[in-house]
């Protein structure tokens, strides 16, 4: 029933769109005038840097920084959609070691994506997206026991069919049927998570996307038992959950030539357990990002803020108040290029979680400069 808030926004980030395309000026009408090599583009970008974390393990006594440095890849592959056939293809990933003397010797964080699309006509889109994820960082996130910051280490599959369809008007929908595998090393448990997903979602040419979506899944845990109000195992019952996520979405271009953007989100998810539900939560979240794109400079501000309530969870498990949390995410980013090929970037990030349970209180800064090499 984990959270990985930081996987989702990567994931959603980095994963091809689903829209249809509406012109296609230099296909012409003859392929045979077409060569198989011509329909298919890439992208390469490499990147290192280096930095300083000031609380490597997110502990909310005990802080220990360190110094890092990072290195990662992004590479991507698309096929024109000639025929009506359409391929996109991500592989992203991010390794960072620490310098000094922590108990972690670093975080790695890789993505693989592809998504294979099949046009039907000028309304219909069919398609499959596959998608593996390799990660081993710390992070804060729902345990056996409680929330706490812990290693996060294993492997999250995920297939995701879905089919769109253009209403017309600049309204589309789509209705995805993701399923996922998640293996993780101990605490954390191996996790079924299926169920669909609607998307109603309308584009203003390019200047605005407004979308809200609804979905409901099941996650089915292979070892953690269902637990009472109290924590205390129900017989063998393994742990299983039910959630529902809402979430409304509006991006936004706010001049002529898309200098400046938004990016909005608003966010409630709701998880019931099948036990005494001591794992129930709501979580009412906000996000926003502000972003400033020119030919050689680029800025990025990010905030996000969210709020979850355990009605049934308490604090001290007997007497104390039922269990709240606040988590708190700001990040700064900055690029200038120098050539074509080069760019340097700037980033610092802030992190704070605020609860009645002192024990999972934390504060995490991070800066990092590098380079990028785009090819």
């Amino acid at each position: 029933m984990m959270l990985l808030a930081t996987l989702a926004l990567t994931a959603e980030a980095q994963t091809p769109t689903n829209a249809l395309p509406e012109n296609l000026p230099l296909i012409p009408e003859d392929t045979k005038l077409v060569n198989e090599s011509m329909l298919w583009q890439y992208t390469l970008s490499l990147r290192t840097g280096a930095g300083y974390q000031d609380n490597v393990l997110l502990s909310p006594s005990d802080p220990k920084g360190s110094a890092f440095i990072t290195e990662g890849l992004d590479f991507s592959l698309s096929r024109l959609p000639l025929n009506g056939w359409g391929v996109d293809a991500i592989f992203s990933g991010d390794d960072q070691r620490y310098l000094q003397n922590v108990p972690s010797d670093g975080t790695d964080f890789w993505l693989a994506d592809v998504t294979v699309k099949r046009f039907l006509g000028d309304n219909w889109l069919l398609g499959v997206e596959s998608t593996e994820n390799y990660l081993d960082e710390i992070d804060y996130v729902d345990t056996f026991t409680g929330p706490e910051a812990v290693e996060i280490q294993g492997n999250i599959l995920k297939t995701k069919p879905f089919v769109r369809r253009n209403l017309g008007t600049n309204w589309w929908m789509e209705l995805d049927f993701p399923a996922s595998r998640e293996i993780l090393d101990a605490p954390l448990d191996n996790v079924w998570k299926y169920g669909p997903q609607l998307q109603l979602g309308f584009s203003d040419d390019k200047n605005r996307e407004i979308s809200l979506s609804y979905q409901i899944q099941q996650f089915d845990h292979d070892t953690w038992p269902a637990l009472s109000a109290d924590g205390e195992p129900i017989g063998t019952r393994n742990l299983s959950v039910v959630e529902q996520r809402a979430e409304l979405r509006w991006r936004e271009f706010w001049d002529a030539n898309s200098y400046w953007s938004t990016d909005t989100k608003l966010v409630f998810t709701m998880d019931q357990d099948n036990g005494g539900k001591f794992f129930n939560y709501n979580e009412y979240s906000l996000s926003e990002r502000l972003r400033y794109e020119r030919k050689n400079w680029q800025f990025t501000a990010t905030v996000r803020g969210s709020y979850r309530d355990f009605p049934v969870q308490r604090t001290d498990l007997a007497y104390g108040p039922t269990l709240n949390e606040i988590l708190l995410h700001a990040t700064l980013h900055g690029e200038r290029r120098l050539a074509k090929w080069l760019k340097l970037y700037v980033e610092y990030s802030y992190e704070r979680v605020l609860s009645n349970l002192p024990d999972i209180r934390y504060q995490d800064n991070t800066i990092t400069a590098g380079a990028i090499w785009e090819f």
